[in-house]
């Protein structure tokens, strides 16, 4: 489940990272075509700086993902145990 969770995370961070670059206008129309059309090493500076941005995301999208995953099977479990629980108790009732 882990792994799905970083197959998910990695592009969506990146692309929330970008969106959130272009509207704050650090990252323009103009560099992302010079990423691709340019022939210099300075093409993949606008990238690379918002490189660690991108991993801060995915850091927290992920580590949000194994928190919610964590509380939903810990509420699965409750839910089973309790109602396990009343099972066993309705059961030495009947008796």
């Amino acid at each position: 489940m882990r792994l799905l969770l970083w197959f998910v995370a990695v592009p969506l961070s990146f692309v929330l990272v970008f969106l959130i670059a272009r509207g704050l206008h650090l990252f323009t129309t103009n560099q992302l075509s010079d990423l691709f059309l340019a022939n210099n090493t300075g093409r993949f500076w606008p990238v690379a700086r918002l490189l660690p941005f991108v991993a801060l995301v995915t850091a927290a999208l992920v580590q949000g993902g194994v928190y919610g995953l964590a509380r939903l099977r810990g509420r699965n479990r409750g839910a089973r145990s309790s109602s396990d629980l009343t099972g066993s108790l309705s059961r030495s009732r009947g008796r």
